[in-house]
């Protein structure tokens, strides 16, 4: 509802509000969305496209796909060079932006990352897909990441009967 909620949200700073939004749908972290170049966007052996990059933080080669929705989110086309993105943004003006669209909890930029986590459980991927995209060496840190949906636990608690189903 939140995600919505800020997508629905106009910006005053139209980059800041779609990098945001960018990474909830990629994980990308905030240091490689400052560094993204349109170059690094290149076609995906299973199809589409995905970030091939070396990621700031831990120096490792990388791979993600890009949803088309994503692509569209950035206004991708070889043309252009990157978002444009400045960190001092992700500080005033985006609690600005959060408050305006009725959030009150503290949201940081990394949070983002945390809400593709969430996100991508609640739709049923698999905690070792989620790793494999967020680029985690250990399992350990991506189940930080997650916060275990309460919908999916409602549906895990359903799968065990003792009636027999013929």
């Amino acid at each position: 509802d939140e995600l919505y909620r800020l997508a629905e949200t106009p910006c005053k700073i139209p980059v800041l509000k779609t990098a945001s939004l960018f990474s909830c749908l990629t994980s990308l972290r905030i240091s490689d969305i400052l560094t993204l170049r349109w170059e690094e966007i290149v076609d995906f052996a299973a199809g589409g496209k995905c970030v091939h990059t070396v990621t700031q933080k831990t120096k490792t080669e990388d791979i993600i796909p890009i949803s088309d929705e994503a692509l569209q989110l950035i206004g991708y086309s070889p043309e252009k060079t990157g978002l444009g993105l400045k960190r001092c943004w992700t500080q005033y003006p985006m609690k600005e932006w959060i408050r305006a669209a009725g959030i009150t909890k503290n949201i940081t930029f990394h949070s983002y990352r945390r809400t593709f986590a969430t996100l991508q459980a609640a739709a049923g991927t698999d905690i070792r897909t989620i790793q494999s995209i967020m680029a985690h060496k250990s399992i350990t840190t991506t189940q930080r990441y997650m916060k275990v949906v309460d919908s999916n636990k409602r549906k895990a608690s359903n799968k065990i009967s003792l009636i027999r189903k013929y």
